[in-house]
């Protein structure tokens, strides 16, 4: 199915295999992102890992950020953030759950900003 979101064409395949061959002959066609000018001011000109172009320079930074930041010593090292952060989002749960409906989706967000804030600090 072929959808437009704006100007900005999006296919969408539901079964797997043709999923799979679409993504093994076509992959650097799909896998480049859109651009934009507030993109461009703000990632400093697509140098950043998630908007910079597939080619020679995104292989390259995603290879030292899945070295540096994602190998699991390092994972493995935040784990008592992970689960501090955890038990908080879980307390937080718990003490409003019998007053008032908890939106989950903004529970989710705040526990994934809150890890990302004290991992990186």
């Amino acid at each position: 199915m072929l959808l437009h979101f704006g100007r900005v064409p999006v296919v969408i395949v539901s079964i797997a295999n043709t999923a799979r061959e679409i993504m093994k002959t076509n992959d650097v066609i799909f896998s480049n992102r859109s651009k934009s000018n507030i993109s461009a001011k703000l990632l400093y000109d697509y140098k950043d890992v998630s908007t910079t172009p597939y080619k020679e320079y995104w292989r390259q930074m995603r290879s030292i950020c899945v070295l540096h930041f994602l190998s699991t010593r390092r994972v493995l090292s935040f784990r008592g953030v992970q689960e501090e952060e955890t038990t908080l989002m879980m307390e937080k749960i718990s003490s409003s759950a019998s007053s008032t409906p908890i939106d989950l989706s903004q529970m989710f967000q705040s526990l994934t900003n809150d890890l990302i804030c004290r991992v990186s600090l």
